[in-house]
């Protein structure tokens, strides 16, 4: 009788707890972000692609006339304070002449 109890309460743990392997389960994770202070963008405008980069020589290649310098502002946003930041806020503002537009 104890022989046939020490073979059977395994298996019985085991069919209580829905099996010995889980088949599905659900996980949530939150990644760490970090702004690195590297920006590359492409504004399409009326006079043509308005470029800029952070990286000098890709500045170069787009050539002078075609390169503005933007205002870049941007900052982390912690709303439920876990430490980790939830969102990532970036707002760019860039010059344009009396004639351009953005598309």
């Amino acid at each position: 009788l104890c022989y046939l109890a020490v073979l059977a309460a395994p298996f019985f743990l085991a069919y209580a707890s829905y099996g010995f392997w889980k088949k599905e389960g659900t996980y949530y994770e939150q990644p760490i972000i970090n702004y690195q202070h590297k920006i590359a963008m492409i504004v399409q405008c009326s006079s043509g692609a308005l470029v800029f980069s952070s990286i000098p020589e890709y500045n170069l290649m787009a050539g002078f006339s075609n390169v503005r310098i933007p205002q870049v502002q941007s900052f982390l946003d912690d709303p439920n304070l876990d430490g980790r930041p939830d969102y990532f806020n970036l707002t760019i503002t860039v010059p344009l002449q009396g004639t351009e537009e953005v598309y």
